[in-house]
């Protein structure tokens, strides 16, 4: 070729390219804006949990000038990605936490990484570099987005959910061959946590069920275990179907108590009366002496008397005495105590006259808080007026008088109520409200309240709130009020079998034996319904073993971390479940046995505003 041609043929191929290269944009852009437009632009046929939108591309896309995937995509991060993920999270909610790695917040996920690098990596074994070279695409505050696993556009029936183990190994670093070659051992599991009921296993097995000391026990574990709807959960059943009856019912009741059945509620305190009267301490009627009761301040008492700052104050100066043996008290102290002794009639009579309102009003001062009439209500555990009145007409008979005089100034010396006679009978016997409720007693001057059985709703409720607050700088009475409702021994035997957790927000009662909240879940998902037909004879014990030994089991409750524990059952052996999980059987993929959410993603549920239809 000549040489004068060749920038003659470069010159002619480049425009045939230009020209080729206008026609076909001319060709695109014609067939974009055409009714044929929009089907073009669908890269594939939507899934059918998204086909309900069709054709509007907005719905799940945006357009943005400043966020483009790019040529990248899928590589590093993209803004674009992450703004569309917000019109997934307009209908799934999936929380604060939601882009983040298994939507967890990033110390959770660090301690969970720091768990599984100690049970994957063997002792003194390198660690090698934490990412791996081709990290999954994140922005810089950590967040992924949903389009990076969940893949739309490949037709009506594939699954969304859908996720390749590469994909998953992508930051799992530690590789994994097979399930048989390359899984860490269960190091435990099922076992993270104690049990929230208390209650061994194997003592009650070996002891109680197969010796049959204790009435009708149970044949199997299926008489106090069933699974949940969804066929992945184990329940427990009720109290009354599995440990009432014959077995606990009684104590929970106080049946067979040495002592009251009742706790006391609201008590005129036993007082050296003579060592106050002889220094001058005028306290008016007080039945109560130490000649003929023993009775003392409840802590309930104690938590509603500090709501008046200066009895607090008085409380803290005699915490030390004995109110039985005042002999060795000095001036101030006899006068604080003088001052308690009123502080005590004042509130009775609050309460006789006010009720309900009465005791919320002292309960909000005390707790710094708005007390909601059902909690109230739980808290007051239906007192009758009726109780209130009768205790102080009996008891102290001339205390509104006193308290009208008192008010204006009028002294008055002690009345130690020679003419009234208390004795046993004339007490209202609790065995009267056997099913629970309000008693008087006149040998310790307490009002005392009775259970009504198991789930007490007065008991409860003081439990939950002592326990909130028992750690709350200035409550007072509150750590008293748990420590004498939270003795396994108290009436109501509730922390025999309910555990007591510490968290970062005070004490937690576990009044049930599992959360019903399907998100408080780990990152592990077994369906226990699937695998009942390949039980043996056995039965649960196919897989869940007891231990040896359960000597260990009931110490761990007397610490109150319920991630210190020893377990009564035998962990989860890995080789039971490598003879059907193989790549020919059960399958081996990541997703079989694991989620990638932590708490599960919900369907937004949108205002439904109140309209009328038109006519």
């Amino acid at each position: 070729m000549p040489p004068s041609a060749a920038p003659r043929l470069a010159t002619t191929l480049l425009r045939a390219a230009g020209g080729s290269a206008a026609l076909t944009l001319t060709g695109v852009a014609i067939l974009l804006v055409s009714p044929l437009g929009p089907d073009l632009l669908v890269p594939g046929e939507s899934s059918s949990p998204h086909a309900a939108f069709g054709a509007d591309c907005g719905a799940c896309h945006v357009a943005s000038k400043t966020a483009t995937k790019g040529i990248l995509q899928g590589l590093s991060s993209s803004a674009l990605s992450l703004e569309e993920s917000e019109k997934c999270r307009a209908c799934h909610a999936m929380g604060n936490d939601g882009l983040q790695a298994h939507g967890l917040p990033p110390h959770a996920l660090a301690e969970r990484t720091r768990s599984a690098e100690r049970a994957v990596l063997e002792p003194g074994a390198r660690r090698a570099a934490t990412r791996a070279l081709l990290h999954p695409p994140r922005s810089p505050s950590g967040e992924y987005a949903c389009s990076l696993c969940h893949h739309e556009h490949r037709g009506s029936g594939a699954d969304l959910e859908a996720v390749s183990d590469s994909r998953c190994q992508g930051c799992h670093v530690v590789r994994i061959d097979r399930f048989a070659h390359g899984h860490s051992d269960f190091d435990g599991y099922p076992y993270e946590r104690r049990l929230r009921i208390v209650f061994d296993h194997r003592s009650h097995i070996r002891k109680h069920f197969l010796a049959r000391d204790t009435g009708p026990a149970p044949d199997a574990c299926t008489d106090c275990h069933a699974p949940d709807a969804s066929g992945r959960n184990m329940l427990s059943m009720g109290f009354e179907d599995s440990c009432g009856g014959a077995c606990h019912g009684a104590e929970v009741e106080g049946l067979g108590r040495v002592g009251e059945t009742g706790v006391p509620v609201l008590a005129l305190p036993a007082l050296d009366t003579l060592t106050l009267a002889a220094n001058g301490i005028a306290i008016g009627q007080w039945p109560a002496d130490s000649a003929i009761s023993e009775g003392t301040l409840t802590p309930f008492m104690e938590l509603l008397l500090a709501s008046d700052r200066q009895v607090g104050r008085d409380l803290d100066q005699i915490a030390g005495l004995d109110l039985l043996d005042l002999s060795e008290a000095n001036g101030n102290e006899l006068a604080a105590v003088g001052r308690l002794a009123w502080a005590v009639k004042s509130l009775l009579a609050d309460i006789a006259a006010g009720g309900h309102e009465a005791l919320r009003a002292r309960l909000e001062t005390v707790l710094g808080r708005e007390v909601s009439t059902p909690e109230l209500s739980a808290l007051a555990g239906a007192l009758p007026q009726a109780a209130l009145r009768e205790i102080q007409e009996r008891w102290l008979p001339r205390l509104p008088l006193e308290l009208r005089e008192r008010a204006v100034g009028v002294a008055h010396e002690f009345d130690p109520m020679e003419d009234a006679v208390f004795e046993p009978g004339e007490s209202v016997v609790e065995d009267w409200v056997s099913s629970g409720g309000w008693y008087r007693n006149d040998l310790d001057f307490s009002l005392r309240y009775r259970p009504r059985g198991h789930r007490d709703e007065f008991l409860r409720s003081w439990l939950d709130l002592a326990a909130r607050t028992s750690q709350t700088p200035g409550v007072r009475g509150a750590a008293a009020t748990f420590a004498a409702l939270a003795d396994p021994e108290a009436v109501g035997r509730c922390t025999k079998c309910h555990s007591i957790d510490d968290t970062r927000s005070g004490a937690v009662l576990n009044w049930v034996a599992a959360p019903r909240d399907s998100d408080a879940r780990g990152l592990v998902k077994f369906s226990h319904e699937a695998h009942f037909p390949l039980l043996d004879e056995r039965g649960c014990q196919t897989c869940h073993g007891l231990a040896t030994s359960s000597s260990a089991f009931l110490d761990a409750y007397a610490e109150r971390d319920p991630t210190v524990f020893t377990s009564v059952f035998q962990p989860l052996d890995k080789d039971a479940c490598i003879d059907c999980h193989s790549p020919v059987s059960a399958g081996t993929g990541c997703l079989t046995c694991h989620e990638y959410h932590a708490p599960r993603p919900r369907t937004v549920l949108p205002d439904a505003p109140l309209r009328l239809p038109v006519p």
